[in-house]
């Protein structure tokens, strides 16, 4: 292992030397006509087709890290969440507890508030959905989804420090087709979904689509109580798209979708000390304990646990081709609403919470792209985007704060706004090598006017109340990204890159306010902090990569990666104290490093056997972060571990078909994952909480009729039973990702 660092480290930090001069001088010669002598690849694996950089372009001849996952390889793997997709792809962690958090390469955040940005943006259909809490719903008629890996910040923008997750839906066809599929499993696990596609003529087509997923919750109370978190997930999806072709060269899709979540929160999940020795709170060490004790919850639920949110969107994508130049235009207005009445365990004692949120998002998006087939390639384009909402959360009775019946945070309205040029150009130094250039400026203007409110008389919510301190602040950023690249196909069928590209993060701000401001109301600052207690600044990153990647005759798909980040001024948060009561506190943590290797494989063994794979190397640390711990004493983080990266991962995955005379088949699937072990931090502790080290397994088999129009499915999921630790909060809390489940499916295609 040793070994490997050494090789790792030495890579990733001279990659944009060592692998341009390689390129320069490997390439020079290359032939000219690469492609004629590819040989056939019948009976291979199929081509994957991605538009990781605005254009379709074959997944081997994109140079950057981008994984893509067909819907078909959803379905056969029952991946129907977002949190789910953990596992599939090499140094990606999603981890859903009351929010969900996305960690790329150990680059992650953990501000899911109404003022709060992801470090990896989540995208549907092209539009960037802002908030983690409308992330959250069902995957149903998918296309494709692409993970890419390191920062985004010159073609997608906005959030993409550590990557992006695209979620790419079908587009109608022009057949008449129906489908459904319904499944029952754990946990009273029900799930369906279906869709429906309309043949409008020469120039239109309709698809509509639906999904339904419920499922129970998998901690169980081991005292009584009168309220339960029953069921944990209830949602509903559908998406109407519409396809118009305008003319030969124009198409317009039209979108709407709706979506309903609704369930609870688990309850808050289970408490630390179950899986932890806290002797010493700073540094906690892990137990031998079970998986059941890991989901054995030793308290009762104080209150109803309900959450009722839903979210809307319209869409549009306009796609022109005018010859030399194409255009391409992405339009979104989307809202989300969210009710959620929570029972919390804030050092073991329940607290009612209760949650209300309206936010609404516009997002425009105008690119144009040459089209011809010369040495010079280029795309631009313009980005707007603007996000506000106004919330409030409420603690009923909150002990910390004696004789309190309401404490809470009405923030209205909370705005957020955006906009971008960026630009990108590749040019063939010859016809095999390739030099991109791009760039992209940013501007983001951030503000929110609010208050922390408290009463002790009254329980109600809405002013006046008895004690209100402002929270006023508005912050403005601009930064350009950038991002340098060399490729070139060093054989028939694989390609060698290299680049180095920026990302960021646009700073905010915490509870509180400038001493001697007002808000736009004329409301004065009563609740006054210095600017650098009030404000924290944006994250930066820059990323060093190189890549291989390549197949042989068809049989054989690999990729290999390399990489490098210079990280800076991370945002941390967790729960301190602003004027004598909690609040989320953000701070910047100084500098981390990432290094890391990432292999990616296929193997079509034969006609009827494939195997695939992945595994990771990742050293992610910091090395400057001094942790507050009290007013006089720091802990030093330098050398300790980001959250979420483990040191290594292996996952494996091998399938059999066997086909029957009459043209059915049966698949068998098995697959297992290893990680290595793995930190989870409370930043208000400060502390770190360790995953030790674990292997999953899946297995699953289908058999399918004639023509694949009819299918039936059994699956078994995390046959090892290992619940593995997702998230900690500030209040003793700890999350847990799913324990073993069994599930069976079936479906027709009309």
């Amino acid at each position: 292992m040793k070994f490997a660092k050494s090789i790792g480290a030495l890579a990733c930090r001279g990659v944009s030397i060592s692998l341009a001069a390689t390129l320069a001088l490997v390439l020079a010669g290359a032939r000219p006509a690469l492609a004629a002598d590819a040989a056939a690849d019948t009976g291979g694996l199929e081509e994957i087709i991605v538009t990781a950089l605005h254009e379709s372009q074959e997944l081997l001849r994109t140079p950057v890290a981008v994984t893509a996952i067909t819907g078909a390889d959803l379905a056969k793997e029952g991946i129907n969440s977002t949190q789910e997709l953990s596992g599939m792809v090499p140094g990606l962690s999603i981890d859903k507890s009351a929010d969900m958090y996305i960690t790329i390469r150990g680059v992650t955040s953990n501000d899911a508030t109404e003022k709060g940005d992801p470090s990896a943006a989540f995208m549907m259909d092209g539009v960037y959905i802002a908030r983690p809490q409308a992330q959250d719903v069902s995957f149903f008629d998918i296309n494709r989804i692409e993970v890419l890996r390191g920062p985004q910040g010159t073609l997608w923008g906005r959030n993409t420090t550590a990557g992006l997750i695209h979620v790419i839906s079908n587009l109608p066809e022009h057949k008449d087709a129906a489908s459904l599929n319904v499944g029952y499993g754990s946990y009273n696990s029900v799930q369906a979904d279906g869709m429906v596609n309309v043949d409008a003529g020469d120039h239109a087509a309709v698809r509509a689509a639906f999904a339904f997923d419920k499922r129970n919750d998998f901690y169980q109370s081991s005292v009584p109580s009168a309220y339960d978190a029953n069921p944990l997930r209830n949602n509903f999806s559908a998406r109407v798209t519409g396809l118009f072709e305008l003319s030969d060269k124009a198409k317009l899709v039209l979108r709407g979708d709706y979506s309903s979540m609704q369930g609870s929160n688990s309850g808050g999940g289970s408490l630390l000390g179950q899986a932890y020795d806290l002797t010493d709170p700073y540094n906690p060490v892990r137990k031998s304990v079970s998986s059941d004790e890991l989901l054995r919850r030793p308290y009762a639920l104080g209150f109803p646990m309900r959450i009722n949110n839903s979210t809307w969107g319209l869409g549009s994508e306009l796609n022109w081709d005018l010859g030399p130049v194409a255009l391409t235009y992405t339009g979104s207005y989307r809202e989300l609403r969210r009710l959620e009445d929570q029972s919390l365990q804030i050092a073991a004692i329940p607290v009612r919470a209760y949650f209300f949120g309206n936010y609404w998002q516009n997002s425009q998006e105008f690119r144009v792209a040459t089209t011809g087939d010369g040495p010079f390639k280029a795309q631009g384009g313009v980005y707007y985007f603007k996000e506000r909402s106004g919330i409030g959360f409420f603690l009923y009775n909150f002990f910390a704060i004696p004789g309190s019946t309401v404490f809470g945070f009405p923030q209205d309205p909370t705005i957020s706004e955006s906009y971008a040029a960026f630009g990108q150009a590749t040019y063939s130094l010859t016809p095999a090598v390739r030099m991109t250039a791009g760039v992209r400026y940013s501007h983001d203007d951030k503000s929110r006017d609010g208050g922390t409110i408290l009463n002790f008389g009254a329980s109600t919510i809405t002013p006046p109340y008895d004690v209100f301190l402002l929270n006023w602040a508005h912050r403005q950023y601009a930064k350009t990204t950038w991002r340098l690249g060399l490729e070139g196909d060093i054989a028939v069928d694989t390609l060698l890159y290299g680049s180095v590209a920026t990302g960021y993060k646009a700073g905010g701000f915490g509870d509180g306010c400038e001493p001697g401001s007002s808000d736009p109301k004329g409301v004065a600052c009563n609740q006054p902090r210095d600017a650098s207690a009030l404000y924290y600044n944006p994250e930066n990153l820059t990323a060093y990569e190189g890549g291989l990647k390549g197949k042989v005759g068809g049989k054989l798909r690999y990729s290999a990666s390399v990489f490098y980040y210079d990280y800076t001024d991370l945002q941390l948060s967790g729960v301190g104290s602003v004027s004598g009561a909690p609040s989320l506190v953000t701070t910047n943590a100084g500098k981390a490093s990432v290094t890391g290797v990432e292999l990616e494989g296929s193997l079509k063994i034969s006609a009827n056997q494939r195997l695939d794979g992945s595994a990771t190397w990742t050293d992610a640390k910091y090395t400057k972060y001094l942790a507050y711990k009290n007013a006089t004493n720091f802990v030093d983080y330098k050398g300790r571990a980001l959250d979420r990266a483990p040191k290594e991962t292996l996952s494996l995955s091998y399938a059999y078909t066997q086909t029957t005379d009459n043209g059915s088949h049966v698949e068998y699937r098995i697959g297992g994952r290893y990680s290595a072990s793995y930190v989870v931090s409370a930043y208000s502790v400060p502390a770190q909480y360790e995953q030790p080290s674990f292997v999953k397994a899946d297995a699953s088999v289908s058999y399918s009729g004639s023509g694949d129009k009819w299918y039936v499915r059994a699956y078994g999921r995390n046959l090892t039973n290992e619940v593995t630790l997702t998230n900690v909060d500030s209040f003793s809390n700890m999350f847990v990702g799913e324990p073993r489940t069994y599930g069976l499916g079936m479906g027709l295609k009309f």
